[in-house]
Parts: structure tokens; C-alpha cells; sequence
């Protein structure tokens, strides 16, 4: 049998303990309540986590604001595409009749419309994950009953091969935009670029006739408009233009451009440079690992500020948020993976203060992308590097992260930070429980050197995981191979060798499987 072909990628949520089911979790939990620990064991398993716990119901920072100005969501309604281009972060599957999950359900939709109308959000991008219009009755039940906001569709045109169809479609979401009193405005965004028209329509006769559609249909007008997104350094939009009945082409930059066709049809075009996405980035090969490293901070800098989660505004900053297929709810690189929600749960005001609750995800919308690297690299490089070299920028959050003594390390340091800048007064310090004021005094040099003592390594992380698979753990043996983590390849051998945590049958099957590599 061939196991784990694909590594699971980062879109797909690990064994991650939800903060607030620590304590259920723990018989333990007073033990350190009452101090009843040797300080060398502050980054051990249970310890890290129950410290996590702890440090989060104890500690309040009061954000330096609110994060409510209009903000930003990208909505997946499912992970399935039946196109399956090679460049594409999600690398989605294609949806077959055996698969029942992967989609948002009708009731998740209902839940994700309150959630918008709810909070400040004033931009929707219903995209992928998957192909939305997979979900076309989603898409419609989203529009009729949003109170505000601008919504975007991204969307292949796959199913824009047969024009009156797809007709059909658009004047339904025209009609039901039109009904909705509270003017919401939906632009149609047509992927065009060589992978797009390699495994869909080489000859663009679907671009086409979506384009034929919209010349048909002026009275589409300011509600449902038109747009064309590509990548640089692509002949694509050129090939359609050849194809098309062309009046004017208003080239506004060298990544905006209008097209005005004969029939008054005004097409915009925004080129974007394609993401060097891969999660099995060799982090062996260094020159590679850095210029992966440079692109991802060159983007974020450039065309996020530094800070994937905050949405800069005229008065104030937004959160830039993303709701994924299976319902997980997070603000981008922003949440820790044991501090995601989810949209079947958790209401907007919830997810508000709970995330701005965490050190982590404060910090981040704060300080952005060097506050959080700069205390990483103090004792975990290659998260920072696994990141970035992987480079989807939704989970830079929940791959950075993914360590828990990693994440524990950053917490003690980033408060530690807000205590030295007077974010937190010394009364409050006082006020915490005596271990925590411990915990939190102890020197940097110190927390490094009980940071690298801990035996709590990515590999017994795994292994205290219950319900852990075959799959998963071979997954995480190519990855050490890979250089994702601080590891050799022997010694994550050593450790499942030695380790009582699992079965026979499971540790058998997996040096079966290193055997034979």
C-alpha cells in the first residue's frame, strides 16, 4: 500500500487542543495552579499547554483600538475545483459524487450572512479553496440576504461552456442582487491566465461567452459588474484580446489595465504575480528557502503593510479575515491554531474578543510580521522559514505556530515586551497568580535554555495526539526530511522507537514504510 502520497497541506487543520478545552483535557491542571512543578518543565507537554491556558484567562491587554473599521472576508463555500491548475494554492480536488464534506453547509451559509451583518465587514470575496460557483444556491442565499458590503466572485467560468446556461446564472444572481434593497454590489471575477486556459479552454471560448453575456445584458449595469484577473508575465489577455471586438485598451499601470469594447462593454484587467506556494518546500536547499523568504516578505510589505491581518483605513484598521469550507474562522496569519473558531459556534463579537483577547493574535495586528519573527527566531528559526518558504499567507499563523512550546515561548517573551513598554502596569502584574508573575520574570537567557531543554519536540507532539494515523505520521517524517523542523530524520526515528505512546502495529508499519525509502 502506498501511504501519504500527498502531504496534508496547511489548509487542512492538525491535531491543534482549542484553548478552552485545556482544562477539561487535564486532571492536572491545579498542580500548577498551586505552583507544583520544577521550572525546567514550563515547556514539557502538558505544562506548555496548561501554561498557554493559564496565561490567556490571566493576562488582559487592552488593544490600542478597537479593530472595527470596515474589514475584509474571503469566504470558501468548498475546497472542490474541477479545474486544477498547478500554480493554485489549494491544490482543491475535483468534486466527485462520493464526496460529502468539503462544503459549507446551508446552515453554515445562514450563519456566515449573520455573521457580515453583524460586523463591520464591508468586502466579500467568495473564492477558493474551491470554485464557488460549485455552490451556486450559496452564492444566491448570501447576496439575497446581506445587509451591506461589496462582494467579489472569483471564479474559473467552468461553467460558462454552454452560453444560454450560463445566462441563466447571471440573470438569476442579477435578479436577486436587484431585489435586495440594501444595494449590494457584485462583481463577477474571471480567472484568465495559461494554467486557467490550459486545462479548461485553451481556445477561452467560456471567457467568451461570459463576455457575450454581459455585452447582451446592459441592464446588468452598476450591480452585477464585470472583471478580468491574470498574472504577470502571461500572453493570455493578449490571445483575448485578438479574439475580441476592441475599441479602446487604457493601460492604467503595469498591473491595471481597461478594456472598452465596441459595444461599450468597459472590462477592467489587474495582473498579479502568482504566489510560490509549495508545502513540501525543501528548506535543505538554501538559496531556494531564501528566495521563497523574499518573495513572501516583498509581497506582504508591499501589498499588505507588514500585516496580513489588519486592514489599514482612512480612521482606523479592519480585520482581514477568512472562512474556510469546513467552518474554521480566523483573521489571516493572525490566530494561533489553538485559537481558531468556527462559524457554526461562534458568533462575530465572539470571535472579536476572544482573538483579541490573545497576546498572539494582538501583537500581530499591532506590531505585524517582524514583532512576531523577531521573537520566534530566538528559538525557532525554521517555523519563521517553514512559513514563509511554504508561503500561503492565510495560514502563516497556523504554520509558524504549529510547535507548542513555540507558541508558549512567544507569549511569556511578547508580554514580557508589553510589560517593558508599560502596556501592563505593575498593579495588574501583581495582581496575576504568583506563578505566572514567576513564569513571566524569568530572563530571556533562561527561557531559551528551558525552551531547547524541553523534550517537547513536533515529534512527541504527534505522538501525544490519540487518535494520530499512519498517514499523518509519515507526513510528518518527509517534512523532518525536508528540513521543516530543528530535527534529523534519525532522530524522529529514535523517538518512535523508543516511544510507549503508540501501537506496535502503527510504530511497525511506519519503519515498514522508512525501510523502504
Amino acid at each position: 500500500m502506498n501511504h501519504a502520497e500527498v502531504i496534508t497541506w496547511p489548509t487542512e487543520k492538525q491535531n491543534n487542543p482549542a484553548i478552552s478545552d485545556i482544562r477539561k483535557k487535564c486532571d492536572d491542571f491545579c498542580k500548577i495552579e498551586k505552583g507544583d512543578f520544577k521550572p525546567n518543565e514550563i515547556f514539557s507537554g502538558s505544562h506548555c499547554r496548561y501554561f498557554r491556558k493559564l496565561i490567556f484567562d490571566v493576562v488582559k491587554i487592552q488593544p490600542e483600538e478597537t479593530f472595527e473599521q470596515d474589514g475584509y472576508i474571503s469566504i470558501w463555500l468548498t475546497k472542490y475545483c474541477n479545474v486544477g491548475c498547478e500554480f493554485c494554492f489549494y491544490r482543491s480536488p475535483k468534486h466527485t459524487r462520493k464526496d460529502k464534506e468539503g462544503n459549507i453547509t446551508r446552515d453554515g451559509v445562514q450563519k456566515i450572512i449573520q455573521f457580515i451583518n453583524s460586523s463591520n465587514i464591508s468586502e466579500i470575496l467568495l473564492s477558493g479553496g474551491g470554485e464557488p460557483f460549485l455552490r451556486f444556491e450559496s452564492i444566491c442565499q448570501i447576496i439575497e440576504n446581506l445587509k451591506h458590503g461589496k462582494i467579489a466572485i472569483a471564479t474559473s467560468a467552468d461553467w460558462a461552456s454552454n452560453q444560454e446556461k450560463a445566462a441563466q446564472k447571471l440573470s438569476k444572481l442579477h435578479e436577486i442582487i436587484s431585489s435586495n434593497q440594501n444595494y449590494i454590489e457584485v462583481t463577477l471575477r474571471l480567472s484568465v491566465d495559461r494554467y486557467h486556459a490550459d486545462r479548461l479552454d485553451y481556445d477561452l471560448s467560456n471567457v467568451i461567452n461570459v463576455i457575450r453575456i454581459f455585452e447582451s445584458n446592459q441592464q446588468f449595469g452598476k450591480s452585477l459588474k464585470f472583471a478580468l484577473r491574470s498574472i504577470t508575465h502571461d500572453s493570455t489577455i493578449d490571445r483575448l484580446l485578438n479574439l475580441l471586438d476592441v475599441s479602446q485598451i487604457q493601460r492604467k499601470s503595469k498591473t491595471e489595465l481597461f478594456i472598452t469594447l465596441k459595444s461599450g462593454l468597459i472590462i477592467p484587467v489587474k495582473f498579479r504575480t502568482p504566489y510560490n506556494v509549495d508545502n513540501q518546500a525543501n528548506l535543505n536547499n538554501k538559496a531556494l528557502t531564501q528566495k521563497q523568504i523574499k518573495v513572501w516578505e516583498k509581497d506582504v510589505t508591499q501589498n499588505y503593510g507588514g500585516n496580513l491581518s489588519a486592514v489599514k483605513r482612512a480612521k482606523g484598521k479592519g480585520l482581514n479575515l477568512t472562512i474556510q469550507y469546513d467552518g474554521s474562522l480566523f483573521l489571516w496569519g493572525g490566530n494561533s491554531p489553538d485559537n481558531e473558531m468556527n462559524i457554526y459556534e461562534h458568533d462575530y463579537e465572539t470571535f472579536h474578543s476572544e482573538s483579541l483577547r490573545d497576546i498572539i493574535t494582538i501583537s500581530f495586528l499591532e506590531r505585524g510580521n517582524h514583532f512576531r519573527d523577531s521573537i520566534i527566531n530566538e528559538v525557532n528559526p525554521k517555523a519563521i522559514q517553514r512559513a514563509k518558504a511554504i508561503g500561503l499567507r492565510d495560514f502563516y499563523g497556523r504554520v509558524c505556530f504549529e510547535e507548542e512550546r513555540t507558541r508558549l515561548y512567544f507569549v511569556i517573551r511578547a508580554i514580557q515586551e508589553y510589560c517593558r513598554e508599560g502596556r501592563i502596569s505593575k498593579a495588574e502584574f501583581q495582581d496575576y497568580p504568583l506563578i505566572i508573575q514567576n513564569v513571566l520574570s524569568l530572563p530571556k537567557d533562561e527561557l531559551i535554555r528551558l525552551y531547547h531543554l524541553s523534550e517537547n519536540t513536533i515529534v512527541n507532539q504527534y505522538l501525544n495526539n490519540p487518535t494520530l494515523t499512519l498517514n499523518q505520521l509519515i507526513n510528518l517524517y518527509k517534512l523532518v526530511v525536508l528540513g521543516h523542523y530543528d530535527m534529523m530524520p534519525e532522530e524522529m526515528r529514535k523517538i518512535i522507537f523508543f516511544s510507549n505512546k503508540i501501537s506496535p502495529d502503527l510504530k511497525n508499519a511506519f519503519f515498514n514504510y522508512v525501510s523502504k525509502r
